[in-house]
């Protein structure tokens, strides 16, 4: 008698089977240039399989033990049935904060606000899906083309799965006198039988002479599972001014997977600020490109990590040219048992001469429990350069403790202190005067263990 044995199936292999059944309804709006790309990143996807702990720029963040044990996450192949305003969803409570407001819900531009929304300045902000369609020859020109995806898995696939996100157009000489807030919300409905794998994709073109600031924040609207792996690209044109904030604070359950890619051209300047407040499972991938001459790039970084939290910074600066500065700060509070994972590298081409570049790494440690693995890196083949780097992993200096004792204030409010200028030194770096204030209210709060993660939700789930 003949007897079938099933074989279980790989991570990669369910992957690969979804986009080929799915693959119409995906590039449904591409462009011939897109639909070869999904091609290419599928196959690029299916070599590489999701990094394990021996892959070595993935050997402390378990990503695979995290999918394989999260349950059947699936995709979003459809727009969420959500016909509510956005407003009734999410509503930020910085009321001084003057911005330009675009929601995106579960990796796609919500039905009910306008496709596209003009900015005075000249610019277009909207759904990424829709731009394929208006805007084909920028598409073509940016789209996929900051973003390896033969450097990092989830890169690939994105790029093979993202149906919709984000399309962002500043022309040449545009100043937005407001900031751009983008808002990306994670939630699920009842009728999902398994958690939602959400895949955005966005595009930033800011062009010549431009400057924009633009407000990036995360969210969950849900106590369950959910896994984001999001990809975007940034051009950076000549002599451009870009500010962009990144503001993350999601539910012990949600996991995002973000890879942030910016691309610069002669004489721009590149200011990003990452706070990372909450969230059960963080992996940011940083990754610049300074493709021409004089240019600025300023990576500030704060995490704040307790329970079993784990988060995970990984950047990369690539100094392709000569003249050019680079400056990273990042900054991290673990407490309980929060594990943090720092990784930075700043490549110094053979080209790249009177190279300025600046790495630093700071951690405080609060219990015996918290870990943190710290790997500063410099890679130089110029011989004019002025480059160094560092990292310190350390507790609070009790000489400090001490003195601030010393003047009656009790010990809960001493450490507090000590924290709050520990963290001030990122927090300052914010430009925007309201954003600065509502996350130093969120960081006094967060250390103080008073924060939820979803202040912002109008639905006020419990935790």
């Amino acid at each position: 008698m003949e007897t079938k044995i099933e074989q279980k199936q790989s991570l990669e292999d369910i992957f690969v089977r979804d986009f080929h059944l799915n693959r119409e309804v995906l590039s449904k709006n591409d462009t011939p240039e897109v639909k070869n790309k999904r091609l290419e990143a599928i196959e690029a996807f299916e070599k590489q399989g999701i990094p394990s702990t021996k892959n070595e720029l993935y050997r402390f963040s378990n990503i695979r033990k995290l999918i394989e044990t999260g349950g059947r996450f699936v995709h979003q192949f459809n727009p969420p049935d959500i016909r509510r305003p956005v407003e009734e969803i999410f509503r930020c409570k910085v009321t001084e904060l003057d911005t330009y407001d675009i929601v995106i819900l579960n990796g796609w531009y919500p039905r009910t606000m306008p496709l596209f929304q003009t900015i005075p300045t000249g610019g277009i902000v909207g759904s990424l899906s829709e731009a394929m369609d208006l805007y084909p020859d920028l598409i073509d020109q940016h789209y996929g083309q900051y973003a390896d995806i033969h450097a990092d898995a989830f890169t690939a696939m994105n790029t093979a799965f993202a149906a919709d996100g984000i399309f962002a157009w500043f022309p040449e000489g545009s100043i937005m006198e407001k900031s751009l807030q983008l808002v990306n919300i994670v939630t699920t409905a009842e009728s999902l039988l398994f958690p939602p794998l959400v895949q955005p994709r966005n595009l930033y073109i800011v062009e010549k002479n431009a400057s924009v600031k633009i407000v990036i924040c995360d969210h969950t609207l849900t106590n369950d599972k959910s896994l984001t792996n999001t990809v975007t690209e940034v051009y950076a044109g000549e002599n451009s001014h870009v500010e962009i904030y990144r503001i993350q604070n999601q539910h012990n359950n949600a996991a995002r997977i973000s890879n942030f890619n910016v691309y610069q051209k002669a004489n721009s300047t590149v200011n990003i600020n990452t706070i990372t407040l909450h969230g059960g499972f963080i992996r940011n991938n940083l990754n610049v490109v300074l493709a021409e001459e004089n240019c600025t790039i300023n990576l500030y970084g704060l995490y704040l990590v307790d329970r079993t939290q784990h988060v995970d910074n990984f950047t990369f600066i690539d100094h392709q040219k000569p003249h050019s500065t680079s400056n990273e700060l990042y900054k991290g509070v673990l407490d309980e048992q929060g594990k943090g994972v720092f990784r930075g590298k700043v490549m110094v081409r053979k080209d790249a001469q009177k190279t300025n570049a600046y790495q630093k790494n700071n951690n405080m440690l609060l219990t015996d429990e918290a870990t943190m693995n710290t790997m500063p890196q410099l890679e130089i083949y110029a011989d004019d350069v002025k480059c160094s780097h560092g990292a310190t992993v350390g507790y609070l200096d009790q000489e400090q403790m001490f003195y601030i004792l010393s003047r009656g204030i009790n010990p809960k409010d001493a450490r507090l202190l000590l924290l709050q200028a520990f963290a001030s030194e990122i927090i300052n770096k914010i430009e925007l005067q309201p954003i600065r204030d509502r996350i130093s209210n969120l960081v006094y709060k967060r250390l103080r263990g008073e924060l939820s993660p979803c202040a912002s939700c109008v639905l006020k789930c419990n935790e």
